[in-house]
């Protein structure tokens, strides 16, 4: 039995019998890998005609990685297993992500890196004869975002037609091409025309509109008649607003986008061409957080706004029924449409709790029926969770900030509880409501949890997200230090025992949850190197130490978010002292909290350099650090039995510090790696 197996099969803890100071009696230890390797199942997906369902699943390897497997929908429906089959699996690494063909149901694309260094390359499958053949076969290429999060574009006239973006001829822009999916035929269609950062094509696979950011940081949208070849600036946004692209819509007429200029927040947009004209199609307390877009038409049918908890707001009175019955599920549960067919009849729905795990869903429009079709960690369904809990609280100059809070499924307000301060990563993203694995794990073990969403987070306000601009160690830090005034002064929280933990900026799982984050961040260095008694101790994940070193290593096809970080963090060449002061390399003296740090060797945003640089400072200061460096991951930890190593050695590093009222899984070692694991261990001191 490996230790992936035994882990899963241990639950006791090795804390001396008796009554557990919180009286955790009645609610066993949960083992860490049922939080921290892969979902049994997630990001399910149908074929667009309705045929087959696709999933990544846990694969039965050792390593238990994400693979692709599909099934016949209505054998999947009818709790069969016929026809139920692997179609695309990876030894040591999870598949990242995949799709199916929209011409035919023969084909599922994926895309995969090589030991994390996010060089992406496509992929096709056969699922009947599950031959495989690298679509884009070219070295040290990577595959680009076509648009937003999406690294294909698939006409849906054009049959085994799509469009994608690769960097063969210059590293830092990438060039669209025309891709045949069936006989693997790839051509170039358009060269970047101006440095621009993402495209938008219409169904013929013409591009008409693409994105720059300017050398000052704020985003220009061209358009392209096609008739006249010609690109014209349509809209411009300042740096300090937002705009993205929502989609053409299919008649060629406009645009649909979300924009903030002039505005508090993002508002969603559409503009017509022939006019050269806009007009505002919902406008929310704070920014729209995602958008249902009809398949078919590419025009909007619901808005979904996001101030702690998902709210949809119906703009098409034709989904309106539909949407009736997904909102009244479960009155306990958030909504997002995750994935949808071309003809706009299956909907796969995912439903988030916050003291149970996500489910998905499969809603049949044209009969109205919704079918249940898998929770993403089922084994974590037998036991009782604590809530997650939205609130609400006030930074010390004024500015309103929001967070969640994970409470222990015994938890009592009459009683002090260690907390851990779990921040989030971009700094460009947020927290949202939802079974966060991170959170009940360490909940199980007797942590109160707080995930605050500090200033520079998105999906709020502009004001909160350009608060954050060049405020990093400072504002963004203090953000959440009156994060932890705010929960001691709730009465539940021991002053004493307060943990940081994060990665790149704040927290991440694995490279499938960090694929967006922006670039690496810190704040549990600075946590303990700027502010260096506030917290107990700190638990960092590839973690920038020197700001400096950080901007000058990111990788060629970084170029064009280069002058979004100028604005957004600093210049280095204008503002080099400020960034210095704040980077945490250069306070390494003054850490005194035990720091728990975990890298990856193939890490292309956050090189080796910024954990090593300061834990060789940290060495020559006499100080305490325990290092951990995978050679096989990168930004994040993909192999599911390193994952396993760095959150066991997390939970016993965290345990000998953070008091008396903490639980531990038996047999955690800091000296042992997990069986398989690439872990190379530093230990610098004493104390662990």
């Amino acid at each position: 039995m490996t230790f992936l197996d035994s882990c899963i099969s241990c639950s006791n803890s090795n804390t001396e019998k008796g009554v557990h100071p919180l009286n955790f009696d009645d609610n066993p230890i949960v083992p860490i890998a049922e939080f921290v390797t892969n979902a049994t199942r997630n990001f399910c997906k149908v074929s667009h005609d309705g045929k087959f369902v696709a999933f990544l699943a846990k694969g039965q390897s050792k390593n238990k990685t994400l693979q692709v497997e599909i099934q016949p929908l209505h054998a999947y429906l009818q709790g069969s297993n016929e026809g139920h089959k692997v179609v695309v699996t990876h030894p040591t690494h999870d598949i990242r992500g995949f799709t199916w063909s929209q011409s035919t149901s023969n084909y599922i694309l994926y895309w995969q890196d090589k030991n994390g260094n996010e060089n992406m390359q496509l992929f096709r499958t056969n699922i009947h004869t599950l031959e495989t053949i690298c679509l884009t076969p070219f070295e040290d290429v990577k595959l680009g975002l076509v648009i937003d999060n999406f690294y294909i574009y698939q006409s849906k006239i054009k049959p085994n037609k799509c469009l994608v973006a690769l960097n063969i001829n210059d590293k830092s822009f990438f060039d669209i091409y025309h891709l045949d999916i069936e006989s693997g035929e790839i051509e170039i269609y358009l060269k970047n025309p101006d440095k621009a950062s993402l495209f938008y094509c219409n169904d013929n696979l013409d591009v008409q509109i693409y994105c720059k950011l300017a050398e000052d940081g704020s985003t220009e949208v061209y358009y392209n008649e096609i008739s006249s070849g010609e690109w014209k600036n349509i809209i411009k946004v300042e740096a300090t607003d937002t705009v993205s692209i929502v989609s053409l819509t299919s008649d060629g007429k406009s645009l649909i986008y979300r924009c903030s200029t002039n505005e508090a927040c993002t508002v969603l947009l559409q503009y017509d061409f022939k006019s050269n004209s806009q007009q505002v199609l919902s406008r929310g307390s704070v920014d729209v957080a995602s958008v249902k877009v009809n398949p078919k038409t590419n025009l909007v049918e619901a808005v979904c706004y996001d101030s702690g908890r998902r709210n949809w707001v119906i703009l098409d009175k034709e989904v309106k029924a539909d949407f009736d019955i997904l909102v009244g599920l479960d009155e306990q549960a958030d909504i997002e449409i995750y994935y949808q067919t071309k003809d706009n009849n299956f909907w796969v729905i995912q439903t988030f709790f916050g003291n149970k795990p996500t489910c998905y869903y499969l809603y049949e429009r044209e009969s109205k029926k919704l079918s249940k079709l898998f929770a993403t960690h089922p084994n974590l369904e037998k036991y009782k969770f604590g809530k997650c809990e939205s609130v609400n609280f006030t930074a010390r100059d004024g500015l309103q900030l929001q967070g969640y809070f994970t409470y222990p499924s015994n938890f009592s307000p009459d009683l002090k509880y260690p907390m851990v301060l779990l921040v989030h990563g971009g700094p460009w993203s947020r927290d949202r409501y939802g079974f966060g694995l991170v959170a009940h794990w360490l909940a199980n073990r007797g942590y109160v949890i707080f995930q605050p969403n500090f200033r520079g987070s998105t999906g709020f306000t502009k004001e909160l997200l350009v608060k954050g601009y060049k405020q990093w160690g400072k504002t963004m830090q203090t953000d959440l230090m009156d994060a932890v005034d705010m929960a001691v002064s709730k009465n539940f929280i021991d002053r004493d025992y307060i943990a940081i933990f994060g990665g790149s900026y704040g927290l991440i799982i694995s490279y499938l949850f960090s694929h967006l984050i922006l670039i690496g961040g810190y704040a549990a260095l600075a946590g303990v190197a700027l502010t260096p008694e506030f917290f107990t101790c700190s638990v960092d994940i590839v973690g920038p130490s020197n700001i400096h070193t950080l901007l000058n290593s990111l990788p060629p096809y970084w170029e064009p978010e280069k002058r979004k970080f100028r604005v957004r963090i600093g210049d280095l060449e204008k503002e080099s002292e400020m960034l210095k002061e704040v980077s945490p390399l250069y306070h390494a003296e003054k850490i005194v909290r035990p720091l728990l740090i975990g890298q990856g060797k193939n890490d292309p945003r956050v090189k080796t350099a910024e954990s090593e640089q300061i834990v060789d400072a940290i060495e020559q200061n006499g100080g305490n650090v325990y290092y951990v460096l995978y050679p096989n991951e990168g930004h994040g930890f993909s192999s599911p039995v390193n994952r396993i190593d760095f959150y066991s050695k997390t939970e016993l590093f965290l345990s000998k510090f953070m008091g008396p009222k903490t639980r531990i899984q038996q047999g955690l070692s800091l000296d042992v790696n997990v069986e398989g694991s690439s872990a190379i261990v530093k230990i610098i001191g004493k104390g662990f």
